[in-house]
């Protein structure tokens, strides 16, 4: 059970992933595409309103975080799923996001690794091709690592994912969402709020590795501190054509909260968890994570949303 934090708190979920897939292997856990991806998309710097310029802050972590394959065939294995881990922020003298260092549990090891410069790949909203080119990229060298963080037209908040290719057949990655967390007594306790959003993560079906985005809706009936979840994947790319799809598919959850944060389960069939934290002074936002599977396919993504 999540349990509310003094400081400022990362709804965080850094799980195993698997990359890319290869056929005749039986190898389990992620892997890594070879190959090259292309970024559409417009990026530039994320300004962290909440945080004063020039200033390194340490965010704790709740995490679900584990180690990945870089060959073989595409899977998804979480593990170390607690409240443990702090991930830091640090903005340059303009207030924008500069550099981002996490320590969280990952199996047998700690990853302590920090991104910034051409490793920080940040964007107001992040496409699916800034997603797919960057898994690719880390994918392709060992000893690479990269990271992607969306504004999401958020105040309070980023949210996103990073890899880590650790030895060139065995790696680390994982999604998160971190904001300026709402004081418990700020957090309403009648009423009801609808938070519509985006999400971004990585899928694997039939061993294929897939880069996912798509839209993210948080209902919360403070009155009954009970909050129902639709997470709607749009679009997938393929990890190793590159090809994209629009045949995505819809799933829901159901969490309670505690305090001013909230963890529960998906609903059938799909089975998963959702993990978030409300952020700003009044609950304005709310960032989080989630994984889900069906039939033997696997996903897992972070979120941003506001209402």
């Amino acid at each position: 059970m999540l349990t509310a934090k003094s400081a400022a708190l990362v709804a965080a979920c850094t799980s195993a992933l698997a990359l890319a897939g290869c056929s005749g292997s039986s190898a389990v856990g992620p892997s890594f595409p070879a190959g090259s991806g292309s970024s559409s998309s417009s990026t530039g710097p994320i300004s962290i309103g909440w945080q004063t310029a020039g200033t390194t802050v340490f965010y704790t972590v709740s995490s679900d975080a584990g180690t990945i394959s870089t060959s073989g065939t595409a899977a998804i294995s979480s593990l170390n799923a607690g409240n443990s881990g702090t991930v830091a922020i640090t903005t340059d003298s303009s207030g924008n996001l500069s550099k981002l260092t996490f320590a969280v549990p990952t199996g047998s090891s700690n990853f302590t690794g920090s991104f910034t410069g051409s490793a920080l790949t940040q964007a107001p909203t992040i496409s699916l091709s800034t997603l797919s080119a960057m898994l690719t990229a880390v994918g392709a060298s060992s000893g690479s690592s990269g990271v992607v963080v969306s504004g999401g037209g958020l105040s309070y908040g980023i949210y996103g994912m990073w890899a880590i290719n650790d030895t060139g057949t065995s790696g680390r990655a994982g999604t998160f969402g971190v904001g300026s967390l709402t004081p418990s007594g700020s957090v309403p306790t009648t009423g009801t709020g609808v938070y519509t959003g985006s999400t971004l993560g990585y899928g694997v079906s039939s061993g294929v590795g897939y880069a996912i985005a798509g839209s993210m809706q948080v209902t919360a009936n403070f009155a009954t501190s009970i909050i129902a979840t639709t997470t709607t994947i749009s679009t997938l790319q393929n990890l190793s054509t590159q090809a994209v799809s629009t045949s995505g598919f819809t799933f829901s959850g159901s969490a309670r909260i505690f305090g001013n944060v909230y963890s529960g389960s998906l609903t059938s069939p799909y089975n998963g968890v959702i993990v978030g934290a409300f952020n700003g002074p009044t609950a304005q936002e709310t960032t989080g994570v989630w994984t889900a599977s069906l039939s033997g396919a696997n996903y897992v993504g972070s979120f941003g949303a506001k209402r």
